[in-house]
């Protein structure tokens, strides 16, 4: 490719068009036209536009281009809600209606505008009676997202209202002085949500109509970015660019092919690639656009995602996914944001609650329909949805910011078959429901697949909450005595729990990249994440690109955790006692040392054969470790902490695989496992290892082994396979097991409590909790130099009885600011090299 007469500035790209193709020769190979865009693009992303809920003036719709879009069960309703302003708009179409806006004073033409009304009491009565029964039942744990107040109003001006006071827990039935039911929000057509704002009220309408071109027309050098997965170097294709036959890799090849056929690139539209319109071969050029990347893309009228051609029932894992989100639309949460504060935080609570009943929902019918349809049928949509995920594309490291920068409308083309980001969105976030049931599905059916690349449908899950995260707009918070409407919801953003700058580190701990550099690199411009301001320059050390990335990565709130929710460093956040790093980058935190490592388990043959880890023969593959200090030792164990009570809430980490805490139905794991060894291919076989080379460890007076069927000798009238649970009923609980448990192994406290810690904890190592931070640390002694201690850091661990802020109880209620303040004396500063 020459580059000559096509030279750029540090803010400037270059484009392409994609020619139409030769009427006498459709087959033949594609050409397209080069030049470079003289308007230079901003060379940051300002922190207002990456969080906007709303498209850009230059967005370019492909909502056309979509192959057979699903129905849409929230749009419909809403619009229906909506629909008293279409007579209006009927009646005064947008031309003659912005004629005479210009015509009035304007002091009135505000009044002039066309404004939707919606009372609070419309948004209520669109929950059902038993979504408005889970507002006030369904809570019952007070570290939920949003705590324990909860409101409803009712019938008339009555409310039931439930609320956390000094003395405990109140409720209130009756009438309120605020008079909610006749009280309403407004905003224009126009501030609707786009993907649910009525036909006819788009902001840009009426210049459309006055002039016969919008803004995004009117801009010649619009273009849409590309999200492509670059593919192996051969096969390569040919394509003419600027008249001059170019190399370029089969993928990209193939995805030029299918574009050129779309009305947007016959007409002239412009794209930008990557692996084209950057010089290659010119590495200060390849620096320059590299920290222009966030700019380029945020600043594109879209992203287009070629995802490859059609293969392993492709289509149809996309009809899948398309059905599943149609009643579970991120844009329905958002639908009214653009109104007052009041209307805007009622509704998202209202569409949380019923996306959350949704979600149930299918969780429930899935276990009826798994009964009533052949294990076939779920075995070919598991297949389907698994084999779709696990492309090559969906791993890339680059694509988590592509996805994050771009809209919920990127059209993504697999094929001949086009969907959108939306539709895949919100699909796999609603299959989280079932993903234990989708796993054991693919399990049966591509045994040996699922030990090569685990968890795809997940890892996509993951990104797609991540860009709900990144774009959602923050409203103005509302005093709760205004509010009619307040529940605690785990769907503040989707399904899954933990922060987003916590979630982005995990994705790109996963994926796959050239340069580990890009581990950081790769998360600095990702929209709603902090401002880390940290410079890409790739000849620092990486140990010195991730120490930056630490000391930057100080957040306002405590960072949340993919799996559960926990307060062992109290309900406080990790600036409560300013951590810092110290000049030779040691970390500096408050905290106390609570416990002490008196058993381990084995490590599981599993792990040790993966080769994820290289074990210390001597220190980290000893056998079963049995605590020092006997069961009849210890003092004050609740029977709530011992035995069957606790053991399988500590296999799985206390929670499910999309961190909500673990229901009772998990201690199906004590009956979950066969007598004999499991295939290494087989879904029982990693949990089995782990059980089984740690049976003698002594828990709580008795060997491990005694808590579970499948190691303790049956009767002899009887057989301990046929007592087994069905597999498909222990499913959710051996996956969550499985999550939980890789690289780690059991331990044993001093104080007698259980945990998970990580796999080099020995006996003797300590158990440190600090402030803010929500899990427990294993911490081992290292130097000691004048007055300070340092420690060198094992990892977390769960620790049934110090999850919560039984060790640590500090808060920021002021009714406990006494106890907080006996709790810091008692700290100390605790310094980890």
């Amino acid at each position: 490719m020459d580059y000559t007469d096509l030279k750029i500035t540090k803010h400037q790209i270059r484009l392409l068009s994609i020619l139409p193709a030769s009427p006498a020769d459709s087959s033949g190979p594609v050409e397209c036209s080069m030049t470079v865009r003289p308007i230079s693009l901003p060379p940051t992303v300002k922190e207002d536009e990456a969080g906007s809920g709303h498209v850009p003036e230059n967005y370019i719709s492909f909502d056309k281009y979509v192959t057979d879009p699903p129905p849409e069960m929230h749009v419909q309703e809403l619009r229906e809600l909506l629909a008293p302003i279409l007579d209006e708009i009927a009646k005064d179409p947008g031309a003659t209606l912005k004629a005479m806006r210009e015509a009035l004073p304007d002091e009135l033409k505000q009044e002039a505008e066309l404004v939707v009304h919606v009372t609070y009491r419309a948004i209520i009565d669109l929950l059902s009676g038993e979504e408005k029964i889970r507002v006030m039942t369904s809570i019952g744990d007070s570290s939920r997202p949003g705590g324990m107040k909860r409101r409803i109003l009712m019938e008339g001006n009555n409310i039931i209202e439930a609320f956390e006071d000094e003395a405990g827990y109140a409720t209130f039935f009756g009438e309120t002085s605020m008079d909610w039911g006749a009280q309403k929000g407004s905003l224009r057509p126009a501030d609707v949500n786009p993907f649910f704002r009525l036909p006819g009220t788009a902001p840009e309408k009426a210049e459309k109509e006055s002039t016969g071109k919008s803004a995004s027309d009117s801009d010649e050098w619009n273009y849409v970015a590309m999200s492509y997965c670059w593919g192996p170097e051969q096969p390569t294709a040919d394509i003419i660019v600027n008249g001059k036959v170019t190399k370029v890799r089969a993928n990209l090849e193939a995805g030029l092919r299918q574009f050129r056929d779309m009305e947007y690139f016959r007409e002239g539209g412009k794209i930008w690639i990557d692996s084209l319109c950057i010089n290659q071969e010119d590495i200060p050029e390849k620096q320059d656009q590299l920290q222009m990347m966030a700019s380029i893309y945020r600043y594109a009228g879209n992203i287009i995602v070629w995802l490859g051609t059609e293969a392993d029932d492709s289509d149809q894992a996309i009809y899948h996914l398309e059905n599943a989100g149609r009643d579970f639309r991120s844009e329905y949460v958002e639908a009214l944001d653009s109104s007052d504060p009041i209307t805007a935080t009622t509704w998202r609570t209202m569409a949380q609650i019923r996306m959350e009943t949704s979600y149930d929902a299918l969780k429930e019918k899935s276990k009826i329909l798994e009964h009533e349809m052949s294990a076939p049928f779920f075995n070919e949509i598991a297949a389907t949805l698994y084999k779709f995920f696990d492309r090559p594309y969906w791993r890339r490291l680059w694509i988590i910011q592509e996805l994050c920068m771009g809209r919920s409308g990127m059209p993504i083309v697999c094929g001949k078959r086009v969907t959108q980001w939306r539709y895949i969105r919100d699909g796999v976030l609603k299959l989280m429901a079932i993903l234990d049931l989708l796993d054991e599905r693919f399990r049966e059916k591509f045994p040996e697949q699922i030990v090569a690349r685990p968890a795809s449908l997940e890892h996509v899950a993951q990104i797609a909450q991540l860009e709900i995260m990144c774009h959602r707009r923050k409203i103005p918070e509302v005093p709760d005595n205004q509010l009619p409407l307040i529940a605690a919801t785990w769907f503040e953003y989707g399904p899954l729990l933990g922060s987003a700058l916590r979630r982005a580190v995990a994705l790109a701990s996963q994926s796959e990249c050239s340069n580990s550099h890009d581990r950081i690199y790769g998360l600095l411009s990702i929209p709603g994440l902090p401002d880390l301001d940290i410079k890409i320059d790739y000849s620092k050390h990486l140990a010195q690109v991730f120490t930056e990335f630490s000391a930057a990565s100080k957040p306002k709130r405590r960072i949340g955790i993919l799996d559960g929710e926990w307060h062992a460093g109290g309900y406080v956040p990790v600036s409560f006692c300013k951590p810092y790093i110290g000049p030779q980058c040691q970390l500096f935190c408050q905290g106390k040392i609570v416990d002490v490592v008196n058993g381990t388990g084995a490590m599981s043959k599993a792990d040790i054969d993966s080769g994820a880890i290289i074990f210390d023969p001597d220190d980290d593959l000893r056998p079963v470790q049995q605590p020092w200090k006997s069961d009849e030792e210890l003092e004050n164990q609740s029977p709530s902490r011992r035995g069957e009570s606790v053991i399988h809430d500590v296999l799985v980490g206390g929670c499910d695989k999309s961190g909500r805490p673990a229901p009772d139905s998990f201690k199906c794991l004590y009956t979950a496992f066969p007598v004999e060894e499991p295939p290494v291919h087989s879904p029982f076989y990693r949990n089995w290892h782990f059980l089984n080379s740690s049976a003698e460890l002594m828990v709580h007076g008795k060997p491990l082994a005694s808590y579970f069927l499948h190691m303790t000798p049956p009767p002899a009238s009887s057989d301990a396979t046929e007592n087994m649970s069905p597999p498909i009923e222990t499913a959710a609980a051996r996956q969550a097991m499985e999550a939980r448990t890789k690289m780690r192994r059991l331990i044993v406290t001093e104080a007698g409590f259980l945990g998970l810690a990580p796999a080099q904890t020995r006996p003797g190592d300590s158990v440190i909790l600090i402030v803010g931070h929500p899990k427990p640390l294993i911490a081992r002694r290292g130097d000691h130099v004048g007055h300070q201690q340092y420690w060198y850091l094992i990892g977390e661990a769960y620790i049934a009885g110090l999850m919560g802020v039984e060790k640590m109880p500090l808060s920021d209620k002021p009714w406990y600011f006494h106890e907080t303040m006996r709790t810091m004396a008692e700290l100390e500063t605790i310094a980890f090299e």
